[in-house]
């Protein structure tokens, strides 16, 4: 039995792709994990910054590679460690870090700051750039414009000379545990996103939605994904239609999917958009905005959201609540789009066994 080599896996706050990657890549490597933990209140934020810039200093000597998840402040040190011994380092790209969206004063790119510049270089100091779409690599947004000139974005337009170390890795949704339930009945509509704080409400279109839902009383609509704070703070605005839900757990997530009808998914800025995905598989109609990959996903114009406009979503969700598609063929267009290559088989052609 030959002994896994050991990597260093770094990525910050409540990400559940963290988690994922974690246990993804344990299943080819001896995975050794820092993690930046955010928190409110400035002064443990700081200590806890300087916490994790130690752990990756400590733990990196010990390593074969790094993998950091997400360009942001966390990047720097690992980035720099890694060059500095001469190791790989891989950062993978979601979305905010590969965007600029001014109309959101939106992503890494958005501002000529400190962070933006430690960026650029950290992107060309690492030995691979792995944007989850090709969204991420070179993409047009006029939906989030509104202008409808487009913002232009992704890593090649504000960057054109990382060409020759971006590889795209796209993440793996687990289809068998996203299933159909053909005994449940299905009603209502569910938007569901990590919502933490007003900018998030708004890039991942919840107000649209909520604009909507006060247009269609008839139908129930449930949000889901709120932080306490976000929902002391929205549950005031909210119709009688309306549900709001806390953070849910894979389980909990699953039996939202399955129990609605429709998914609403109208981000205005979005890296690849897994919880469409995972929607899809457990059979909801979906309904998303022309950005990023989504249009790919959804693969039919008539639930596709060319504006921001809450007659045009209202009229898709009234058609989508009447027509009532069979849930096999959205499970079916999102095992479609999955890529066949699995991620794992990615980082270890990058970055050896």
């Amino acid at each position: 039995m030959s002994i896994k080599k050991k990597i260093l896996y770094c990525y910050y706050g409540q990400s559940v792709f963290g988690i994922r990657d974690i246990e993804l890549l344990s299943e080819a490597y001896d995975v050794s994990a820092c993690h930046y933990n955010l928190h409110s209140n400035r002064i443990i934020k700081a200590l806890n910054f300087i916490r994790y810039n130690l752990c990756v200093i400590f733990r990196i000597f010990f390593v074969k590679a790094v993998i950091i998840n997400f360009g942001a402040w966390h990047t720097i040190v690992p980035v720099f460690m890694a060059k500095l011994l001469g190791k790989k380092s891989l950062v993978i790209v979601n979305g905010f870090d590969a965007m600029s969206i001014p109309a959101l004063e939106y992503g890494i790119f958005y501002q000529d700051n400190l962070l933006q510049k430690l960026i650029r270089w950290a992107y060309r100091n690492a030995t691979y750039i792995c944007p989850v779409s090709q969204s991420l690599v070179y993409s047009e947004n006029k939906y989030a414009d509104p202008e409808k000139k487009g913002y232009k974005t992704g890593l090649l337009y504000f960057m054109p000379e990382l060409s020759d170390k971006i590889t795209i890795v796209s993440r793996p949704v687990n289809w068998e545990f996203w299933q159909l339930d053909t005994n449940k009945k299905r009603s209502g509509i569910l938007a569901f996103a990590y919502i933490y704080q007003h900018q998030n409400f708004k890039r991942k279109g919840f107000d649209l939605v909520l604009a909507c839902a006060r247009e269609l009383p008839e139908y129930p609509f449930t949000f889901a994904g709120f932080s306490p704070e976000m929902i002391t703070y929205y549950q005031k605005e909210m119709p009688d239609n309306v549900t709001l839900l806390s953070f849910q757990n894979k389980e909990e997530t699953r039996k939202l999917y399955q129990d609605h009808q429709v998914y609403m998914f109208p981000s205005i800025a979005e890296g690849l958009g897994h919880s469409l995905l995972e929607a899809m598989l457990c059979g909801c109609t979906p309904i998303g905005s022309r950005v990023g990959e989504i249009p790919s996903i959804i693969d039919d114009d008539q639930f596709i959201l060319d504006e921001m406009d809450t007659k045009q979503m209202s009229e898709i969700i009234a058609q989508a609540m009447e027509l009532k598609p069979a849930s096999y063929i959205w499970r079916h267009k999102a095992l479609k789009y999955l890529d066949n290559q699995p991620m794992l088989d990615l980082f270890e052609n990058l970055i050896g066994r």
